[in-house]
């Protein structure tokens, strides 16, 4: 709280001191300073007559002091006391307040003891200047308050930008994992696919060799048949066949393997994919089907009893190709009959082939 310094200039009158307590009230602008006894403490004997005395109030902000009240409590009889002036200081920023008496006697005019004041300013000392500093005080407690502000904000926004960057890498990491995680799960199951085609493919082997064995077998069966015919032959007393000429008078059936695509006969090798096979080794029909024929009117007209066999093949046996010997299988080629061997139909057919063509 601001200090206050009062100093009242006692009349230079006769009788004009006063021995009695003294009071002092102010209003101000801001507040209000209630009676208090005031009494100069470097004084014996204070408000004599022509003395000046001064003192300090300790009291709340008053504002601009306008007015107040100076008494003397006539506690000892008949006393009067004439006052020239008092003036009020505010001891932080030196402003002065005066109020002029002119001598005047506490008891006349009917004052009672209560002198009425009404100040004016004297000077406003350092207070423009206070003020101005105080503003500037201000403004500069704003300004660092919003620089400690602007900083907070930085600093919470690099946190921020700091966490989202943790967070994205952290997201990065896991979609990494992730991905990694796929691709080792795509190269076992292409291990696993692998490992089962190889498995496929070993077995389509294994049974393509068990084919060619059957077939050579069958060939030899074949063979034997025909020496078997022969020696019936022989019995019968028909001439004997030449060593090293086929018997191709034994060949009683013939049939055709011939394509068909969009409902029209093809050469069969036109309806084969060469280049895809199944998980026997089979060629796959590429557009159309393959049709096995025994009428003389089917395909190419290759078939029949006895067909076109001894035709395109006169002294050649079909047990030479691994088929019975008294039946031959053809195919057109585009220009001429072939032969389609007994590993050509394990190919086409499958191992069955033998009871899907032959019955």
């Amino acid at each position: 709280m601001p200090k206050y310094k009062w100093t009242i200039k006692t009349a230079d009158r006769y009788q004009g001191g006063t021995d009695a307590d003294v009071t002092l009230a102010l209003v101000g602008t801001l507040a209000q300073l209630k009676p208090t006894q005031i009494t100069d403490g470097n004084s014996r004997n204070n408000f004599e007559r022509n003395d000046v005395n001064s003192g300090a109030i300790e009291v709340a902000e008053l504002g601009e002091i306008r007015s107040g009240k100076l008494t003397e409590d006539k506690s000892l009889g008949g006393s009067s006391w004439a006052v020239d002036w008092i003036r009020i200081e505010n001891e932080d920023d030196q402003r002065i307040w005066f109020c002029n008496l002119n001598g005047a006697f506490s008891e006349d005019d009917g004052r009672n003891g209560t002198f009425n004041l009404v100040f004016t300013q004297e000077s406003r000392g350092r207070f423009d200047e206070i003020i101005a500093q105080r503003r500037q005080e201000q403004l500069d407690k704003e300004a660092a308050e919003q620089v400690t502000a602007t900083k907070q904000a930085e600093d919470a926004a690099k946190r921020a930008r700091e966490e989202q960057d943790k967070t994205a890498k952290r997201l990065q990491e896991d979609k990494d994992k992730a991905q990694q995680r796929l691709r080792e799960d795509e190269e076992a199951e292409l291990r696993r696919q692998t490992a089962k085609l190889d498995a496929e493919l070993k077995l389509a082997a294994a049974q393509a060799e068990l084919d060619l064995r059957k077939a050579e077998q069958e060939a030899s069966i074949a063979e034997k048949r025909r020496k078997i015919e022969e020696l019936k032959a022989k019995t019968a007393g028909s001439a004997p066949t030449p060593a090293g000429t086929p018997n191709t008078s034994a060949v009683t059936r013939t049939y055709e393997i011939y394509g068909v695509v969009n409902g029209v006969p093809v050469p069969y090798a036109q309806a084969l994919a060469v280049t895809q096979t199944d998980m026997y080794g089979r060629p796959v029909a590429r557009a159309g089907k393959l049709v096995l024929g025994d009428l003389p009117t089917d395909g190419f007209k290759l078939a029949g009893t006895p067909g076109a066999w001894a035709r395109y093949f006169p002294s050649v046996s079909p047990a030479q190709f691994g088929l019975d010997a008294d039946k031959g299988v053809l195919a057109w080629n585009g220009s001429t009959a072939e032969v389609v061997s007994a590993q050509s139909l394990a190919q086409i057919l499958g191992p069955s082939w033998r009871a899907q063509v032959f019955s």
